[in-house]
């Protein structure tokens, strides 16, 4: 049975097995969320030992030079030794002080943040329970805000979703790691138009990807396209609904089944984006939301003539 290391201790485990299952078998807390490789929760460093490429898939190449890998994707093996990765240190501790019930599935979170975190609008935080369950939220606040602003929907059953919505009392305590992620505004680039596309409570990282945008005094047009099944499915945020007033701003709410939104429309989000695309086929553009939709946006958007390197995508993996 081979034996690695994680930090100053040994810890054996079958053939086979990830590296992310003989940590948490043996009571080691890594954060952990998809268990697929697709959000990166996992990360950890390999010091020593064999690390295939199917661990390191999708990580970048700084990333793969100091020997990231994903736990979830990696095999445990003799001379495996193990730390977690530089960005996966705690944080510290985000306080709830507001939660808001914009629709009977989405909550919207102010936490109040340690000193010196202060995630970027776009960029994702994963937040941890006393047992160790992990979950990474896009955040829609700015540095500059009193509150990190966090969306959640509300999966049934879902254990990290019930316990922000329902179970955690005002005052609750929930460890963070982070900021990840580079879903953020390019600096000087005031005059570039924007196209921002968010599938359900993938509205957070693009709402807070405009506020950024109107914080840097953007020149061009910024379109945010927020998409749902229904209208009962959209929500409207305070900060959103302040937003709406800003002229540079093009907020066009679409969903798939009607009735059609105030000011929106029923069609396919694809269509939407892509013809908001052709309005402006030189914007940068950032796609959030369920990783089905998002992937299709993807692949749509680059055949219609978006740039692999203007295109950002963070693409949400089911979790319970």
């Amino acid at each position: 049975m081979p034996t690695f290391h994680w930090e100053d201790r040994a810890i054996e485990a079958p053939a086979g097995m990830s590296a992310l299952e003989a940590l948490l078998a043996a009571g080691v807390l890594i954060p952990s969320a998809c268990r697929a490789g697709a959000c990166q929760s996992c990360l950890v460093r390999a010091s020593a030992g064999t690390v295939p490429p199917a661990a390191q898939l999708g990580l970048k190449d700084d990333q793969r030079a100091r020997g990231e890998a994903l736990a979830c994707r990696l095999p445990v093996s003799d001379g495996l030794q193990l730390t977690p990765a530089g960005p996966s240190a705690l944080a510290g501790e985000l306080v709830l002080q507001r939660r808001l019930r914009p629709t009977p599935t989405v909550a919207v979170l102010y936490f109040s943040p340690p000193p010196g975190l202060r995630p970027l609008a776009g960029q994702l935080l994963h937040l941890i329970r006393e047992d160790g369950l992990s979950r990474p939220y896009s955040v829609a606040s700015l540095p500059e805000d009193e509150h990190i602003e966090l969306h959640v929907r509300q999966v049934p059953n879902g254990q990290m979703s019930t316990t922000l919505c329902d179970t955690a009392p005002i005052g609750a305590r929930l460890k963070a790691r982070g900021p990840f992620g580079d879903c953020t505004l390019r600096d000087g680039e005031q005059d570039r138009p924007l196209l921002l596309v968010g599938v359900g409570t993938g509205l957070a990282p693009m709402l807070g990807l405009a506020r950024d945008a109107h914080h840097r005094g953007w020149r061009a047009p910024v379109t945010l396209i927020q998409a749902g099944l229904n209208a009962e499915a959209l929500y409207t945020p305070e900060t959103l609904s302040r937003l709406s007033a800003w002229p540079m701003l093009r907020w066009r709410p679409v969903v798939l089944q009607g009735p059609a939104p105030e000011g929106g429309e029923v069609g396919d989000v694809v269509e939407a984006a892509k013809r908001a695309l052709a309005e402006t086929p030189e914007a940068r553009v950032y796609l959030c939301g369920d990783a089905p939709v998002v992937n299709r946006l993807r692949r749509a958007l680059f055949i219609a003539g978006a740039s692999l390197s203007a295109l950002h995508a963070d693409p949400f993996t089911p979790t319970t």
